[in-house]
């Protein structure tokens, strides 16, 4: 063979070699080149700014919170004491003393609540009320087995329609009060006879007059189902000149709106002291 054809044959193994070296000395395909470098610099930079939004946001709205509850607050529902209240002047007066006595003989938020034509069953099982005087006695004696209510009893010893019934919440929350409706009963004619008294209009006598009478002036009609202390406590708040339910009024705190020169109640903020 020619020395000149020699040589060229040497040359183009050489290069050959070459390029098959470069080629395995690589480490990446061609597109991972791409994602290697890409990887590390784009996915922190949205992971940090995202935290900042939402931060913000959650600054906003907890302002917002704050601002809004601000006035003056009523009790949790839970601690409050319902009776269910409608046109009806012998469940009127049975009410307003009864919440006179929780509140003032128990110490507890009261609240009367008035359900439209004595309508009280879905109110009373879905706890929009506590507690219902008067109640139907076949309806009593079917949700009690249903477990929807629990029957105390009759408020009066010869009246059968006065049975009471409250919601199960109550045995958990209120036990004092079960205990004091359990005992609680008035004579029939005795209750006719005193809600008799009760007349509408502007110059009528309304229920909270009636019963702080008789309680005043008839200790014998509802003293004998209550305990001393509680007996007590409720002569206390008459003699202090509580005519409601509400057992406190206080000031509003500096900032808040309200009427000029009034207090609003604890237990009622909708209710001040010029309009309980």
């Amino acid at each position: 063979m020619p020395l000149r054809d020699l040589i060229a044959g040497i040359v183009i193994l050489v290069a050959f070699l070459a390029l098959a070296c470069g080629a395995k000395e690589d480490p990446f395909a061609i597109g991972e080149r791409g994602n290697s470098a890409s990887n590390p610099t784009v996915q922190p930079a949205a992971a940090s700014s995202q935290p900042q939004s939402t931060d913000a946001t959650a600054a906003s709205v907890s302002t917002d919170d704050t601002e809004e509850t601000s006035g003056p607050q009523p009790p949790p529902q839970d601690e409050l004491i319902k009776f269910a209240n409608w046109e009806d002047s012998p469940l009127k007066l049975v009410n307003w003393m009864a919440g006179y006595i929780v509140a003032h003989g128990l110490d507890r938020p009261v609240r009367i609540i008035d359900v439209e034509d004595g309508a009280y069953q879905e109110s009373l099982v879905q706890n929009d009320v506590d507690i219902v005087f008067a109640a139907d006695p076949a309806w009593a004696d079917e949700q009690a087995e249903a477990g929807n209510v629990v029957l105390l009893g009759n408020a009066s010893p010869t009246d059968g329609a006065l049975s009471i019934v409250v919601h199960p919440s109550m045995l958990r929350r209120a036990p004092d009060v079960i205990e004091l409706l359990e005992n609680f009963v008035m004579d029939s004619e005795v209750l006719e006879q005193q809600s008799a008294r009760i007349r509408g209009g502007r110059v009528g006598l309304k229920e909270n007059a009636v019963g702080l009478d008789i309680m005043k002036k008839s200790p014998d009609v509802w003293t004998h189902w209550v305990g001393a202390e509680i007996v007590a406590l409720v002569l206390q708040a008459i003699e202090d000149g509580k005519i409601g339910h509400c057992r406190e009024f206080v000031n509003y705190a500096p900032g808040q709106q309200g009427n000029e020169g009034s207090r609003y109640c604890k237990d009622d903020p909708t209710k001040t002291s010029g309009n309980a």
